[in-house]
């Protein structure tokens, strides 16, 4: 149960961290698209 619970921490660690690159790239991707259309 213990293991089972550490693994869950860090993966759910892994995840957020994941989601914190996508949404850098993400808003990379979105500026730089908004500055093609709107630049």
């Amino acid at each position: 149960m213990d293991k089972h619970l550490q693994g869950g921490k860090a993966f759910g660690f892994l995840k957020s961290q994941q989601d914190v690159k996508l949404n850098s790239i993400n808003e990379v991707c979105c500026s730089s698209a908004y500055k093609c259309y709107y630049g």
